[in-house]
């Protein structure tokens, strides 16, 4: 449970992009779930991105 603007958060992994978009699709067709989906990123691929900046 956490304070703010979501009552729970669900952190998941998957394969791949599509395999979570058919996930959320269907975890929403079931009417009284919102979802909101947030790309993350493991600590050594963000701080690649961070370090391809300079």
């Amino acid at each position: 449970m956490v304070l703010g603007e979501f009552d729970f958060v669900r952190i998941c992994e998957a394969p791949d992009d599509a395999v979570m978009a058919r996930y959320v699709l269907q975890l929403g067709a079931l009417g009284f779930v919102r979802t909101k989906t947030l790309k993350a990123f493991p600590q050594p691929a963000y701080r690649e991105i961070v370090r391809s900046l300079a």
